[in-house]
């Protein structure tokens, strides 16, 4: 994700996503998925005019910063609906956390230039999924939450 997103950059990680998406065991594809633009693009007008606040900020944490923004809007808005009637309640309501999830794992790959990078303990992919989906973060609490994880991916845990 760059340090100016725009829509076409998130529907790219959507792509991206999609393709491991449809390997899984309920094979969603892109035409099981509405895409509520107006919601997608206040998702990053709010980070592009939210990224101010984090000023002091190294330039090189940008990416990081304005990923983490980008996925919070994304969850708080979800401008994506899934239409599949095959595919039960609760993966339509955990598909955003997990394309928020992917997106900021592919941020942390490219700034650790660690390719192996991956939340491989089941602990983790169901702790961090509850604490998108079920908790009540702010959007600070966020942005420290991608930062936990970009320190995860640079100090590679076994």
């Amino acid at each position: 994700m760059a340090t100016s997103p725009n829509v076409k950059s998130v529907e790219k990680s959507l792509n991206d996503y999609l393709q491991i998406m449809k390997k899984s065991k309920y094979k969603i594809v892109k035409d099981d998925i509405s895409i509520n633009y107006a919601l997608l693009s206040r998702s990053i007008s709010f980070s592009l005019n939210h990224i101010k606040y984090y000023s002091c900020i190294k330039k090189k944490d940008k990416d990081l910063i304005m990923s983490a923004l980008i996925s919070y809007w994304l969850i708080k808005l979800n401008p994506f609906i899934i239409n599949n009637k095959k595919i039960p309640d609760y993966k339509k309501t955990t598909f955003t956390e997990g394309l928020v999830l992917y997106i900021l794992i592919n941020t942390i790959r490219k700034l650790t230039r660690n390719k192996e990078f991956a939340i491989s303990k089941e602990y983790y992919k169901i702790l961090i999924t509850q604490a998108l989906h079920t908790w009540n973060l702010s959007e600070d609490a966020f942005v420290m939450l991608a930062i936990s994880l970009f320190e995860m991916g640079r100090n590679h845990y076994d």
